[in-house]
């Protein structure tokens, strides 16, 4: 009987050690880790504001419309004068084939003589044959000769421009507008130089221009003073006849 209840006795004993062992080993285990925060959990929420569905006030922002801002710069500055620095404008040679008052002529013989010996700009005119013969000792070609005798000097003056001595062939002289104005006879003439590509003679010529006026536009006595001028208007020679 007493081995019985010291059975028991330790059983029981056995039992509760058990669980007092249980509820310490719960006690002392550590709590489970929580899990860690995601991004989008730790981002906190922004609202956004709503969009504003009224129309948009035309007065607080209007519209630009380029080309209406072109048109009224354009209408500002039309009628506007600047100053323009002459000094900085290119020179420009006188238009002579459109002077006013221009009359007609007809080119006799053009050319360069190697006699002429008129070292200088020389205007000759002749209102009769016997006045053109002094013209004859100034070329070496017999067919200039004959186109002077040709020329009917009841109906025409004959005029002969030199501009000069050049030290080769291949220069030139050409009248480009007669103009008679106030008693004078003014010849407008353009000068050239050989080309330098080309091959030129080294001898010293004298470039002319012969030409008739029909004495219709040009009457006798009407004029005392002939003037010859460059494509820029500068005096060349003048001669006085008759």
């Amino acid at each position: 009987m007493f081995k019985q209840r010291s059975f028991w006795a330790i059983a029981v004993c056995l039992a509760v050690m058990m669980l007092w062992l249980s509820i310490g080993l719960t006690a002392c285990t550590p709590a489970t880790e929580s899990s860690p925060t995601t991004a989008d959990e730790q981002t906190p929420s922004v609202e956004l504001p709503a969009e504003d569905s009224r129309e948009p006030d035309e007065t607080s922002n209007p519209v630009v419309d380029e080309e209406s801002v072109e048109e009224e710069s354009a209408s500002e500055n039309e009628g506007e004068s600047y100053p323009v620095d002459e000094e900085t404008q290119p020179e420009t040679a006188m238009n002579v084939t459109d002077l006013e008052g221009s009359i007609d002529f007809q080119t006799v013989a053009q050319g360069d003589s190697l006699i002429a010996e008129l070292t200088t700009a020389t205007i000759l005119v002749a209102g009769s044959s016997e006045e053109a013969s002094q013209f004859n000792g100034l070329f070496d070609d017999v067919a200039i000769s004959q186109q002077i005798e040709g020329v009917d000097f009841g109906m025409n003056w004959l005029v002969l421009v030199f501009s000069g001595a050049a030290g080769s062939s291949g220069y030139g002289i050409s009248v480009e507008a007669v103009q008679p104005v106030d008693g004078e006879v003014g010849l407008h003439v353009q000068q050239s130089e050989p080309d330098p590509d080309l091959m030129v003679s080294a001898v010293i010529s004298y470039p002319y221009h012969m030409i008739t006026i029909n004495k219709s536009d040009l009457p006798e006595n009407s004029a005392s003073s002939w003037k010859m001028y460059d494509g820029e208007g500068s005096l060349l020679a003048e001669v006085t006849y008759p």
